[in-house]
């Protein structure tokens, strides 16, 4: 499987009417491979990664066409279903990310437990 890492838009070509990435977040990983394999073990979800929070624990990333934030370390993760494109997704971020709808995902399992 190869890593799905999205490029800074400051790195693509025509990419000058691409929001920023939002401070405090990166598009650069050093192990994207395992950041995947993470996302879908705890969410079941192939994970295009979008953002990771450079001092925390957080990640966002679009699976299909919706878009996902996970917490490492709660192991807790939400759709963001107010969000449908990178630009409206980097937008909010850079604003604190209080104008995310977030809804909690179930727990990936949970289903299978009787």
């Amino acid at each position: 499987m190869s890593a799905t890492v999205v490029p800074d838009p400051s790195q693509v070509p025509d990419s000058s009417r691409s929001a920023s990435v939002p401070a405090g977040w990166t598009t650069t990983l050093i192990y994207p491979n395992a950041v995947i394999n993470m996302l879908k073990s705890s969410t079941g979800f192939t994970a295009s990664i979008e953002l990771a929070e450079i001092k925390g624990s957080r990640y966002i990333f679009l699976s299909g066409k919706i878009y996902y934030m996970w917490n490492t370390v709660n192991e807790q993760g939400w759709s963001i279903v107010n969000v449908t494109s990178r630009d409206e997704l980097y937008r909010n971020m850079a604003a604190g990310g209080a104008g995310l709808d977030l809804q909690p995902l179930p727990e990936f399992g949970d289903d299978l437990e009787e």
